[in-house]
């Protein structure tokens, strides 16, 4: 047996551990060894209950996939990014150059391209179509 493996009694599939000391220890990856142990204290058993009944509901719902949908134009996304910008209190001044810079340097031609047509395929003699 390897010395590095580490054998542990503790076989089931839950990402969460409460301690009776209201610690609380969970891989941030939601699967036991995926990701990083994070330590969380919360002063009695109950809360720290609480607080891994929210880390699994949040691991069942799954990673969150961040990405542009396929049918979104390039102006859609960018206008998205400045509203995102927007909410999170950024300063005017980069929103404001972002804006300008897109309005300024981007033809509407571009723009209005979809993200999935954004790519040219290669044609069976290697040039592009």
């Amino acid at each position: 047996m390897s010395a590095s493996k580490k054998i542990t009694l503790r076989r089931d599939g839950d990402p969460v551990r409460i301690y009776p000391d209201g610690r609380l220890a969970y891989w941030t990856g939601g699967k036991p060894g995926q990701g990083t142990r994070e330590w969380e204290r919360h002063g009695t058993r109950e809360n720290a209950e609480a607080r891994a009944a929210e880390l699994r509901d949040q691991f069942a719902r799954g990673p969150v996939l961040i990405g542009p949908k396929s049918g979104r134009t390039l102006k859609g996304l960018v206008q998205d990014m400045i509203d995102t910008m927007r909410a999170e209190k950024r300063p005017d001044g980069t929103i404001a150059a972002y804006k300008s810079d897109w309005n300024t340097h981007i033809a509407d031609q571009i723009g209005s391209v979809r993200c999935r047509e954004g790519r040219r395929r290669r044609s069976k003699g290697g040039r592009k179509e």
